[in-house]
Formats: C-alpha cells, structure tokens, sequence
C-alpha cells in the first residue's frame, strides 16, 4: 500500500512540482501535502461506495427517543464519512 508521502509524491510529480521526503519537511509542497491530504482522502472515499473503505460496527443506542416515527435512535461512530 502506497504512504501517504509516496501518493503526495504522485500528485506533485504530475504537476511538475518539487518532491517530498517527508510531511513534516520545512518545505511549501510538504506543507501544503500535510494540509490538505486528510481532507482529499476523505472526500474521495465520501464519492462512492468503495468496498474497500467499509468498515462495520455495532451501533450504541442512545437513551432518549427520536422526536418521531421511530423507537430507537443510534450514535453514529466519530470515524464515519456517510
């Protein structure tokens, strides 16, 4: 599986831009890899059902009801895209 600066290394190659070594590097393209790259990451998996992105757990139920039409209402977990 490609690292995060190996698929930042990608991105840069294919716009003519300097390499990185690392995220952490004092560099302009670093810099900018390291802001944005979670963001991007997210955004893409959000586009499309992916079937390796899925990931399944247990849900939590809450204690209080939903306001209407259902008996339950569930937490959904802090990691979820959609």
């Amino acid at each position: 599986m490609a690292s995060k600066v190996e698929i930042c290394n990608f991105a840069l190659q294919n716009l003519g831009a300097e390499l990185i070594t690392s995220l952490d590097e004092g560099t302009k393209n670093a810099r900018e890899c390291n802001l944005r790259f979670d963001s991007a990451r997210r955004s893409l998996l959000r586009m499309h059902l992916w079937n390796f992105a899925i990931k399944r757990v247990d849900l939590n139920r809450e204690t209080s009801t939903p306001a209407f039409n259902y008996s339950y209402q569930f937490a959904l977990p802090s990691d979820c895209l959609k």
